[in-house]
This record gives structure tokens, C-alpha cells and sequence, in this order.
């Protein structure tokens, strides 16, 4: 049967399973003093754990989950959201004293897995697509600080061998900026399979129109960063 606590209880890091445990909590770790519900002896619902770190907001199986406040024991705090008790959402995360002049350093913005992710919950979007456009992911370098894109194009029959000639890669007619802006153009043309086209020194946000052959593939990136955008074309009967 399913028991709920709403006493004070004492945070025990021992086995679930002891007669001495009461309910277990992950986080803050060694934790000495907890009040709100304990599900299966382990910590769930609005709750307040103190230990080396404190947390008062939502439990779930003993993690910080959902929408809280974690202060740590040096003095920085996150508000926001969770998830199995890693910054996963929408929060802000408050830096003591690594500001210039010993002030506090703001993290505002979107985290996964504790990792910050950008002011921007999807930082970048597909607005539209032509029709032989069969699929179309991105990607960005976590550590370069190069604003530039590249676009990487090919098709599902790109560099087949026909009866009298080898099927063409898809080009990179033009470009058709909507906003932000670029400097400069290169392209890597030898490669058997694909085409590859590099936009440099590109401004955020970013919004255009791809016009590879006959198709059109219109993007918006928002944040700044090196990224790639990976373009196939589907099967033409040629």
C-alpha cells in the first residue's frame, strides 16, 4: 500500500531495503533534513531537502523533478526545471562572484542534461521544403566559436553510374538571405557523393532560402555558433 509521509524526516544514504532507512533522496547528497512526501520511500511531490546543497521544490523517486530552486554550498543557485535531477528546461542559473569585478555571472536559458543549450528552445527551425527534399538535420560544434555554416547536399542516386554518364550531386543554385547576412562563399565540389558549400563569418540570427537544382529549402538558425546543415535530395529518374 502506497504511504505518504508530511512529518520532518531524516535523509538516510543507506540501503532502501534497512529497517533504519525512512526515505531516500539522490539530491542534495548527504542529506540530513527533509520535509514533504515520501512514495515508496523515496522522496516525491513539493519537498525541501537540506544537505550539502540545498533544494526546496519538486520531488520525483527521490530526484529533483520539475520546477525548483537548488542552492549550492558555494553560493551559486539554479532556478528552474529538472529532470531525474539534471537541469533539463527552461531555468536560470546564477554564477557567484564570476562576473567582472567579483559580480555574479547569469545563465539564462534552455539546459539538457545539465548542459546549457541557448536563450532559444529550438535554435534552429525548418520553415519550409520543396518536394524532393527527402531529409534535413543540423548539427553545431560545442566548442568552436566560428560563426559559419555549412551546407552539405546530395542525393539517394548522387554519383550512380548510368548507362552512358554518372548521375550529377545536387548544386547550390543560390541563396536567398531573408536575414542576418554572410561574407563570404567556398564550396568543395570533388567529393564523388556530395556537395559541400561553406557560408563564412555568418550573422545571427539567420534566415534564407537554399535553392539546390530545382528544390528550395528554407531554414532559420538563431543562435551563433559553427553549424553544419545536412541536405538529401530523394531518387530522380534521370
Amino acid at each position: 500500500m502506497k504511504q505518504t509521509l508530511l512529518i520532518l524526516l531524516i535523509c538516510l544514504f543507506i540501503d532502501i531495503n534497512s529497517l533504519d532507512a525512512q526515505c531516500k533522496i539522490y539530491l542534495p547528497k548527504e542529506c540530513v533534513e527533509y520535509s514533504g512526501n515520501c512514495v515508496k520511500g523515496k522522496a516525491e511531490g513539493d519537498s525541501k531537502a537540506i544537505g550539502i546543497d540545498t533544494f526546496v521544490g519538486h520531488y520525483k523517486a527521490g530526484y529533483p523533478d520539475g520546477f525548483g530552486r537548488y542552492s549550492y554550498a558555494n553560493g551559486d543557485v539554479y532556478t528552474g526545471y529538472f529532470k531525474k535531477g539534471k537541469k533539463f528546461g527552461k531555468g536560470t542559473f546564477v554564477i557567484k562572484n564570476a562576473g567582472a569585478n567579483n559580480t555574479d555571472s547569469i545563465i539564462d536559458g534552455y539546459w539538457k542534461d545539465n548542459i546549457f543549450n541557448g536563450k532559444f528552445p529550438y535554435p534552429f527551425k525548418i520553415i519550409s521544403k520543396s518536394g524532393y527534399i527527402k531529409e534535413t538535420s543540423f548539427s553545431r560544434d560545442p566548442v568552436s566559436s566560428i560563426n559559419q555554416i555549412t551546407l552539405i547536399v546530395t542525393s539517394d542516386n548522387a554519383g550512380q553510374q548510368s548507362i552512358s554518364f554518372v548521375i550529377p550531386k545536387p548544386q547550390l543554385r543560390s541563396i536567398n538571405i531573408q536575414e542576418g547576412s554572410y561574407q563570404i562563399l567556398n564550396s568543395a565540389e570533388t567529393q564523388v557523393t556530395k556537395n559541400e558549400y561553406y557560408l563564412l563569418n555568418v550573422i545571427y540570427p539567420f534566415k534564407a532560402v537554399f535553392n539546390i537544382d530545382e528544390e528550395q529549402l528554407e531554414v532559420e538558425i538563431l543562435e551563433p555558433g559553427n553549424w553544419k546543415i545536412f541536405t538529401k535530395l530523394r531518387f530522380k529518374d534521370l
